[in-house]
């Protein structure tokens, strides 16, 4: 069925979500591909153009090359839509690319933003903190680059754990450097890749994939970052989405944090010792999934949601995907002046009250 999933992710000019939208209304890449163009208008809600781009693209011999090429080169295919999580999946295609141990079933990371050009002072932080995770028994999560991401994964399985490493374009199309790094790391590192064996890297996959990155992840450390940098460009995705982000302060005249320290007034946390990038509770315990019915009103739905727990506003709003972010906020003003919601440093929000 590996095909099916590969055909709906390869239309042109169907995009991530409007896939989700198709799957959520079909159920599978299946039913998707044998619909009518009626079918597709009335059940899947595409607008005729969208319809006639289905219509023209169906034919499966990309997607069987596709397939070919995987099982050439030993990646596999993951189907990711409807997996259950609990952070936000929202950013990810519906098909993901992986080569290594672990596959199908990733297990929570926490996610190590690097600079290239690091300093001896962000290569400790970065070298310490990803020795703990591994110690710990937590997956690191980082990027196929130099510099500290490179020194993490390292040190990562040097204290025996098995990292995810989140690649540009797809399987086969690695520079020299990045060649030499994956065999040296392919019987413990897993290589998460967005796009199929041999996609040639473009400008937008890097952006592409610093939203996968905050995607896969339950929370974000950035050791050091200078302005401009790519690391940054990172760091500012995992604020906007609420992912937790974690930002070692640094001297207001190092040009090594003259990037990253503006985000910690922006709601990012200070950080000062690895045990902070530990799952929380609720991470490593997440609730299991609840029907709500129809009549619940969106204040009721963000109170069973909190529980006895606190979450960031942002990854509140990720564990409504139905709700709009404006009917969340909304919701949860209202929660605040009736004094039933606490606001907690750091963006997060709480019950007041937990019968």
């Amino acid at each position: 069925m590996d095909e099916y999933w590969i055909w709906l992710s390869q239309i042109p000019g169907i995009g991530h979500t409007t896939q989700r939208k198709l799957l959520q209304a079909f159920s599978s890449p299946t039913t998707v591909y044998q619909a009518s163009d009626q079918e597709l208008q009335t059940t899947g809600g595409m607008t005729a153009r969208q319809a006639a781009l289905i219509q023209e693209n169906r034919h499966l011999e990309k997607a069987r090359r596709i397939v070919k090429h995987c099982q050439e080169r030993q990646v596999t295919v993951v189907p990711w839509y409807g997996r259950d999580n609990h952070y936000s999946r929202k950013s990810l295609p519906v098909v993901l690319y992986m080569q290594g141990p672990q596959q199908l079933a990733l297990p929570p990371a926490a996610a190590l933003l690097g600079s290239g050009q690091a300093s001896p002072y962000g290569q400790q932080l970065a070298e310490k903190a990803a020795g703990y995770l591994a110690r710990s028994q937590i997956t690191l999560i980082s990027l196929l680059s130099e510099g500290l991401c490179h020194l993490a994964i390292n040190q990562h399985i040097q204290e025996g754990g098995s990292p995810l490493v989140l690649s540009v374009g797809g399987a086969g199309r690695h520079t020299v450097w990045e060649q030499k790094q994956l065999a040296a790391w392919e019987r413990q590192a897993t290589v998460i890749y967005l796009h199929p064996p041999g996609t040639g890297r473009q400008r937008h996959h890097f952006l592409e994939r610093h939203a996968a990155l905050a995607a896969l992840s339950y929370v974000g450390f950035l050791p050091e970052a200078a302005v401009n940098s790519h690391s940054l460009a990172a760091a500012n995705v995992f604020l906007r989405t609420g992912c937790p982000l974690f930002i070692a302060p640094h001297d207001l005249a190092s040009p090594h944090g003259a990037g990253s320290n503006p985000l910690l007034v922006r709601g990012a946390e200070a950080y000062l010792e690895p045990k902070q990038l530990l799952p929380s509770p609720a991470t490593e315990a997440p609730a299991e999934p609840v029907s709500h019915p129809q009549c619940a009103s969106v204040e009721q739905r963000i109170l069973h949601t909190l529980g006895a727990r606190s979450v960031l506003l942002g990854e509140l709003i990720h564990l409504l995907p139905d709700l709009s972010e404006e009917k969340v906020l909304a919701a949860v003003s209202a929660l605040e002046i009736d004094g039933q919601l606490t606001t907690l440093p750091g963006s997060r929000i709480q019950r007041e009250r937990v019968n």
